[in-house]
């Protein structure tokens, strides 16, 4: 190991010298720092502005739906007006009928320009000939919604729409509609920059029509020295000013419907900035520029620009050629570089000995592995060999029909092993290739001899933890066999057909399907079949099962088809790796 030098003097350290150099260069700097944090505090105010206008909008998405349903419904009714009005039973009708529908309205009517209610979802006729809201509407008509403590008819606190209704340029009248203020769910307005206190709507009066703090509450946060009504005309629209409690807030007014309805969000205002320092905006950039660069440049170039330069050097050549110099390159140094250069030669040759000992750890663990698999894969054909001794000596077809299924199992494991014998990667399998060698074993053994049957295969190199690969091919080996045992033509004379895929998805799922062709009704086997208890069976979902996979079956499209998805396992490194 390398031994460290002596610590050096404080004064030759980095720090002190480039506090040295620096302090030269600072003065300009933090003079022009202020200049632009009041630039940027002005710009900052602006988007706060910006976003908060944007998330009132959305806040107020509620009531501007409820709002303008009623007033459509509105329209909706005025139209029907001209009949409906020469039968006030059957307009009582249609208006309990339209609330009976409309469980966010209380009350619907309409009110001619006499002041006279006649049609109305009310069992009486309601003079509103000393209405204030009437009164306002016959000298200037146009849509309006006011709110009402206390409605006529429900009782309840509402918020009430009114749509002038005209025929051949002529008014009419006015429908009325009133909406429940519980109706209204006022939300407060989602987190931002700043934090909300309180979310209103009002008219274009003036008038406050809800708020998330309660319209007994809602004066305390008005501003003082605006007018609503005034500051609608211009919305959208964000100004800061003193609320009725003498709070300074930041109102940020957005329509709702235009002209109509309009949201105030209230938000706290951003402390002033009392900075009153202003100067050129050109003079201190040159200032920075020329300090900067001449004080910065020389002593940082000096001091450490060099001397990283060669440490770099030497690391590049050690990344790709894994050189150790014998000693140190550079010379003049400060003293934290010093011990970098010494830190960085004592852990390249500490890397270079952990690097000879995990390759060869490495190497020994994939001699084992091998070793392993290759025993195992002769003691399954060892027994596969005894069963094929018995399947030679028993009378019984059945018997030999169980002894050769279970030894096209015992061979596919034994595929699998050979596979895991022959890659170079223990802890990682291609399992494409591993799929695409057993289905061509098993395609061999236990093709139908009776059918012309076409193998569609279309599989993708998948890359899987040993766990997941081989409970996979082992899942595939079971569905293949059930799709060659039923596989059938489509039609009479016809050829049939087997498919499998097996593929991974954009989002890192793996899918295989395996698919057999049907033939008509009354000709294809049963779906039970399929579904039945046997071994095989209940293997494809102990399979499925351990690869935590959904699982599809049934027939489709002429086809009975298996199919498994399941989420790929992400690789981990292992330890020896590092």
């Amino acid at each position: 190991m390398m031994q460290q030098s002596n610590t050096a003097p404080w004064f030759r350290s980095i720090g002190f010298k480039l506090a040295l150099f620096l302090s030269f260069a600072l003065f300009p700097i933090g003079v022009i720092a202020i200049y632009q944090t009041q630039k940027v505090a002005q710009e900052a105010q602006q988007r706060l502005q910006q976003s908060l206008l944007a998330l009132t909008e959305r806040a107020a998405a509620e009531e501007r739906q409820v709002i303008q349903r009623a007033f459509g419904a509105a329209e909706a009714f005025g139209s029907m007006i001209s009949v409906l009005s020469t039968d006030m039973d059957a307009c009582r009708d249609y208006m309990d009928g339209f609330l009976g529908q409309r469980s966010e309205f209380s009350f619907i009517g309409f009110l001619p320009t006499d002041g006279m209610m006649r049609c109305s979802s009310a069992d009486r006729v309601l003079d509103m000939r000393d209405n204030t809201n009437f009164q306002q509407l016959s000298k200037d008509p146009k849509p309006l919604v006011t709110v009402n403590a206390r409605g006529a008819v429900s009782g309840v606190s509402v918020l009430v729409v009114w749509q002038p209704i005209y025929a051949d340029e002529e008014l009419q009248g006015f429908v009325a509609i009133s909406v429940p203020h519980r109706i209204i769910q006022v939300r407060s307005v989602p987190p931002g920059a700043a934090d909300p206190l309180a979310l209103l709507t009002f008219n274009a009066d003036g008038s406050v029509l809800t708020a998330s703090i309660g319209l007994e509450n809602a004066n305390e946060v008005l501003p003082m020295s605006r007018r609503l009504a005034t500051e609608s005309m211009q919305a959208p629209v964000a100004f800061t000013a003193e609320s009725a409690a003498g709070e300074r807030q930041l109102y940020v007014i957005a329509p709702v419907i235009r002209d109509t309805v309009y949201a105030l969000g209230v938000w706290s205002a951003m402390p002033r900035n009392q900075t009153g320092f202003t100067i050129s905006s050109a003079l201190f950039p040159i200032l920075m520029w020329l300090a900067s660069v001449l004080v910065a440049y020389f002593a940082i170039d000096r001091v450490v620009v060099r001397h990283i330069r060669g440490l770099g050097q030497q690391m590049r050549r050690f990344a790709t050629t894994r050189y150790v110099p014998d000693a140190s390159v550079s010379r003049g140094m400060s003293s934290e570089l010093v011990r970098m250069e010494e830190d960085f030669l004592a852990m390249a040759d500490s890397i270079l000995r952990d690097e000879a000992e995990l390759e060869n750890a490495v190497r020994q663990k994939n001699v084992l592995l091998k070793e392993v698999h290759h025993r195992v894969k002769n003691n399954l054909q060892m027994i596969s060999s005894i069963m094929n001794m018995h399947i030679r000596k028993t009378k019984s077809p059945e018997t030999q029909t169980v002894l050769r299924r279970l030894q096209e199992r015992v061979l596919g494991l034994a595929s699998i092993h050979r596979n895991l014998h022959q890659i170079e990667n223990q802890g990682r399998i291609n399992t494409g290739p591993l799929i695409r060698d057993i289905s061509d074993q098993l395609l061999a053994s236990s093709m139908p001899q009776n059918l012309t049957v076409r193998v569609e295969k279309d599989i993708e190199d998948v890359v899987l933890y040993p766990d997941q690969s081989i409970p996979l091919t082992l899942l595939m080996s079971e569905a293949l066999a059930n799709a060659l045992k039923f596989v059938q033509p489509a039609e009479e004379g016809g050829e049939a057909v087997v498919r499998l895929t097996l593929a991974r998805e954009l989002d890192g799922r793996v899918t295989m399907e395996i698919a057999n062709s049907l033939a008509g009704e009354g000709v294809a086997p049963k779906e039970e079949d399929y579904e039945s208890t046997g071994l095989g069976s209940q293997l494809i979902r102990a399979f499925a099962m351990q690869l935590g996979a959904n699982t599809e079956t049934g027939p489709e499209d002429g086809e009975y088809r298996v199919k498994v998805a399941f989420e790929a396992e992400n690789f981990k490194p292992d330890p020896l790796d590092y």
